[in-house]
Formats: C-alpha cells, structure tokens, sequence
C-alpha cells in the first residue's frame, strides 16, 4: 500500500475511534458517502478503515439494510466534548465566497474552543427525503446544538425545531424564526435598491421571489413606485418562480416578452442564481446592464468578479455574522440558553457599474 494511502488510513482509523469515544454515532454509523466526506477521504480509504474497525469488533459489517451498527464504544476521553452540527445546502467548494469564509472561520473557531465540528450538505438529500435523513442524523450524529448557515434548507430548520433541537440560524433571510437567528437586513436593502434604481430613472424593476412574499415587503415595493408615480403590479414588480434556475430563466422570458418590458432587476443571490446568470441571459439577447437593463445583486457571491462590469451590490460580510455567533454559542455552553429572536444586521451596498 502506498505511503500516502497508509497515513490517510491512519487518519481515518483515528478519526473513527475518536468520533466513538465522543458518541457522535450512537447506534450506528452514516452512509459511506456521508462518512468519507466526512473524513476527506476516498471510498476505498474509508472501506479499509470500516473493515479494520470490523475486524477489531467496534462495529459490525453491514447487514441487509448496508449500516454499520456499532458493538461497542473506546473509553471517552475526560473531558466532555461539545458537538455543534453545521448545516449547509452544499459542500463546501459550492457555496458563495461570503459563506465559505462564514462556515470555515466557525468551524476554526470552534475547534479552537475544543467542540467537535459535523458539517452536513442537506440540499443535496431532496425534499422528498429530507425529513427521513434527518431523522437519521439525529440517531446516529446527535449533537449539542445545531447551527443553519447561509441559505440551507429552510424546512429543514423548521423539522429540527419540531424535534426539540436547540438551533441556531445565521445568514441573510427576511423569515419570521420561531427560534434564534442572526441575520442581515433582506427588505431593508431590496428596499433600498429599488430606490438607487427609481432615482436613476427607471421605472419597470422588477424583483424575482423565490419564496413567498412578505406582506411588509409589498407595502414597502408599493410605497415606494407611488412616490415616483409608478403603479404597483405585484405579479410584475414581484414576481414570483419556483427557486429553480431553470424557473429564474422561464420567468425571465415571460417578463421581457411583455410591453414595457422591465428596465431593472434586483437579485437576491442563491445558489445558481446570480448577476452573472442574468449577464449571460441579456448576452443571448443582445442586451446589456445598465444601458439597457440595471442589475442590482444583494449579496456577496464568487462569480461578481468574472463580470464585464463591477456590479452594484449588497455585501453579506462574514465578519459580523461570525461575531454574534461566536458570542450566542459562548453563551449556549455556559449557561444552556439558546439565542432566542432575531438579531439582525445591515448590508452594506458597494457601488458598481450596473445601474
């Protein structure tokens, strides 16, 4: 076996007695994918570590249903070990730039602090799945307190809550929590980009929801048209598609098919959802931002810096997101109380060439 391969084994046997010894798998352990993501190593690498741990007794080969059951346990270590679950919608390497520097930074911070950090790409299981995994990642990887970052799953916040879970939500979002959240000031800043763009003259922006819209959201978007003499079409101004970038597109084709077609668009960044698509889309037509369109992005994404034009936009900085978090877990570990409300933060909006 090469060197390489032996000290990744190593690695892996380690890791597995230590996640063990910690109880993180209780009964049994996850799938091999889950597992060797985990772990950041290969199938093979992961199958050879299993099959040591089988031979030495700690678990059993898989039986008709594939899981691992665990025999036994190696004696946890003195001190107690914190667990925080990370949830994310996709691995690392798929998220914003904002978000990776988010989740990173967290997960550095908390190992300093000695807790045990599980990060879970939950998007990536399907909805018609998600509450079955769930509840099998609460069987096998219980953890202290659950941490939902930037843009994951929002009913897989709402199921954790149901099951008593002490939960955590950070990112940019304008939902109502039932449960802590730390978050930046979504309808503030749409509110403030649809007013750069009516001072710069135009008068069909539209603002694409990919969720539903919040009753103070069209008061404000209404509000504001009519103080420049602009009637409000809630179906135009903010129209509404199924979350996809599939259905972003098919909206798009329907809004610029009609007469007056829109003259701006505001981007609430998700994953496959950005100015750089919307760039792309006005390419294939022949037109371009902000001659013939403005685009306003709100939020930080890998992909402003491969534009034609630096593009106005709203910054989801990590720094303050990671601050109050810090501090809400510090709290959590020492006197058990779990962030409760919302705590909100403001975006900062950088000025580009787009409007």
């Amino acid at each position: 076996m090469p060197k390489k391969r032996t000290s990744l084994l190593d690695q892996a046997v380690s890791q597995l007695l230590e996640d063990l010894a910690d109880g993180i798998y209780l009964k049994q352990l996850p799938g091999e994918r889950t597992l060797a993501e985990r772990l950041g190593v290969s199938r093979p690498v992961l199958r050879s570590a299993l099959e040591i741990l089988e031979n030495q007794g700690w678990i059993q080969a898989p039986g008709p249903n594939k899981a691992r059951v665990v025999l036994k346990r190696p004696e946890p270590r003195n001190e107690e070990v914190r667990k925080i679950g990370i949830l994310v919608p996709q691995p690392l390497p798929q998220l914003a730039s904002d978000d990776v520097v988010l989740v990173t930074s967290l997960m550095r911070y908390c190992e300093e602090k000695g807790w045990r950090c599980l990060l879970f790409p939950i998007d990536q299981w399907g909805p018609q799945h998600l509450e079955l995994r769930l509840d099998e990642l609460l069987e096998t990887s219980p953890c202290d307190i659950w941490v939902a970052a930037p843009l994951a799953n929002i009913r897989a916040f709402g199921l954790l809550h149901q099951r008593g879970e002490k939960l955590i939500a950070i990112g940019c979002t304008a939902v109502s929590w039932n449960f802590g959240a730390i978050q930046y000031d979504l309808d503030s800043a749409n509110a403030h980009a649809l007013g750069v763009m009516l001072r710069a003259g135009r008068k069909n922006i539209i603002r694409p929801y990919g969720a539903k819209r919040l009753p103070d959201t069209v008061e404000r978007t209404a509000k504001l048209l009519s103080e420049f003499g602009i009637s409000y079409r809630e179906d135009f101004h903010l129209p509404m598609f199924d979350g996809s970038r599939e259905g972003f597109l098919r909206l798009l084709d329907s809004l610029f098919a009609q007469t007056p077609r829109p003259d701006g668009i505001i981007i609430q960044y998700i994953p496959g959802i950005s100015a750089l698509l919307v760039e792309g889309w006005l390419m294939e037509r022949r037109l371009r931002f902000p001659d013939d369109v403005s685009v306003i992005q709100i939020g930080s994404d890998n992909f402003l810096g491969m534009m034609h034009r630096p593009v106005d936009h709203y910054t989801t900085d990590a720094e303050p997101l990671l601050e109050a978090t810090y501090s809400a877990l510090d709290h959590f570990f020492t006197t058990g109380e779990c962030l409760s409300g919302n705590r909100t933060l403001q975006m900062t909006y950088v000025k580009g060439e787009s409007v």
